[in-house]
């Protein structure tokens, strides 16, 4: 690549063959050098890696990663954030929902922002409903994103509006890669735990969290027909609130364990629930597939058919099933 790159774009994708909209982000790449765009293939049981990687592999700026088995979005963006630090040195690195609910224009807006304030760390994507804004987003999710912000404020005591915007940006600095070091607590409220964990950094090394954090009120968003965030995951999301909790704040000064025995109870319920939902490929049709291995790096992440670009890999013995459809 001989463009410089500025800011490192993360796309989890599961299921994402049929509403990929692969135009708008062939443009994107296209007209912007400076952004490195990483799609992540998070086990998909349909074709999305072979969309994935068709999309890819004219750009340079461009690179799937291929998950072999399905470990929810928080997983597929931590991989994402570790082949971020190992094999490129941007100034950012942000993930990005792939339905684009919230516009790619954005990134560069983002990337302004942390520019322009040296001091800033992180930015979070806020749907706000203001004056001259564009923010559609159904009456039910807004009721819904409202109870839990409120849930989290009290489970955490970090006043952010919006933690579950699928769009945020990071300096890419040693700090927030650690953030990403470990695999999180939750499947889909990652982000919450991130801002825990961020917090808890921040404070190691005598800082105040919300002096390096800011909320971005975003000028366009609407809510994207087939949405993989069903009732059940909602519901699901509280006790992995609670999880979040019992795991970094069970320690600190809280009134909300006013009855341990209790809290411990959901605790186990929560983790049993998203126990339930963690599926992984068929044994047997991996092995079918197990002729087309390709290297994968030390966290078990294929890498796409966009290796053949001219960046080059560090590469592993290990290999899994590259294409396993």
């Amino acid at each position: 690549m001989s463009a410089t790159i500025k800011t490192a774009l993360i796309i989890p994708c599961y299921n994402e063959a049929e509403r990929l909209p692969t135009t708008i982000f062939s443009d994107f790449i296209e007209a912007n050098p400076t952004v490195f765009v990483l799609f992540v293939n998070d086990g998909s049981k349909d074709n999305t890696i072979e969309v994935l990687d068709a999309l890819v592999e004219s750009h340079h700026n461009a690179r799937s990663l291929d998950l072999s088995k399905n470990g929810g979005k928080s997983e597929a963006v931590r991989q994402g954030v570790l082949w971020i630090q190992r094999n490129l040195k941007p100034d950012y690195f942000a993930y990005w929902d792939a339905d684009l609910a919230t516009p790619l224009d954005d990134v560069l807006a983002f990337t302004e922002s942390m520019q322009e304030r040296p001091t800033l760390d992180v930015a979070i994507g806020a749907r706000l409903q203001l004056l001259g804004r564009h923010i559609s987003r159904k009456l039910y999710r807004h009721i819904y994103g409202r109870i839990f912000a409120t849930a989290t404020y009290l489970v955490t005591h970090i006043p952010v509006y919006d933690t579950q915007c699928g769009a945020k940006m990071f300096r890419a600095n040693s700090r927030n890669y650690k953030a990403f070091a470990n695999p999180f607590v939750s499947r889909w409220i990652f982000d919450v735990e991130i801002l825990v964990i961020l917090r808890k950094l921040y404070a190691a090394d005598g800082l105040r969290f919300k002096d390096h954090v800011y909320e971005f009120p975003l000028h366009r968003w609407k809510d994207v027909a087939g949405s993989k965030v069903g009732v059940s995951d909602a519901i699901r999301a509280f006790f992995q609130l609670l999880q979040i909790f019992w795991r970094y704040e069970r320690h600190g000064d809280s009134t909300l364990l006013a009855d341990v025995t209790t809290w411990k109870k959901r605790l186990q319920q929560g983790i049993q629930v998203e126990g339930t939902t963690r599926t992984s490929r068929d044994s047997s049709e991996a092995s079918a597939h197990s002729s087309e291995g390709s290297n994968v790096d030390a966290d078990g992440a294929a890498v796409g058919a966009a290796d053949k670009q001219g960046m080059s890999v560090p590469q592993s013995n290990t290999s899994v099933s590259h294409h396993e459809l």
